[in-house]
């Protein structure tokens, strides 16, 4: 989070080069995540620019390529692939985005519009005042994710950013 900076070594921890975000499409914000995307013959690395709603993608030596999402992602957090498709979550709104093998948006699991807005989300206060885990969470609906991995099966696994924690099985 400090300086929003990604920095790159050798297998056997030799520094080589910091990447800071592409000049012409804006530096890093938080960047939050990275994930070696290997869905392509020649694999990339992408980064979830968290506070700029985007994911920035290099090559494997660290030279800009693209930048995804800017039209749809809001608050991407992390990333997995399955079977082709690339699955990010985002804190907010808390929802999953379904990209296809190009990126592009196929759809949202999970969306939750309302529940940052709800008093001391993530959490709530209990009838002391003290926080408690939320009880607005519905199912098949996202409170605060924040990591998110695969299974050999296809199944997704979220977790998230709630007192007792939370994780979702999809």
């Amino acid at each position: 989070y400090g300086n929003s900076l990604v920095h790159r070594f050798t297998e056997g921890g030799e520094h080589l080069t910091v990447l800071s975000g592409e000049e012409g499409e804006g530096r890093f914000d938080g960047p939050h995540a990275l994930f070696i995307d290997s869905r392509r013959v020649e694999p990339e690395l992408y980064v979830a620019d968290r506070a700029m709603g985007r994911i920035q993608v290099y090559d494997m030596t660290g030279r800009y390529r693209r930048t995804i999402g800017e039209a749809f992602l809001s608050r991407p957090t992390w990333m997995v692939s399955f079977g082709g498709m690339l699955f990010v979550l985002e804190y907010w709104p808390p929802r999953i985005c379904v990209l296809d093998d190009d990126d592009r948006l196929m759809g949202y699991l999970g969306a939750d519009t309302a529940a940052a807005e709800r008093p001391h989300w993530p959490n709530r206060l209990d009838a002391e005042g003290h926080l408690a885990r939320p009880t607005t969470i519905g199912p098949g609906r996202f409170n605060s994710p924040h990591a998110l991995a695969v299974d050999s099966a296809g199944n997704l696994y979220v977790t998230e950013r709630v007192i007792g924690g939370r994780t979702v099985k999809l």
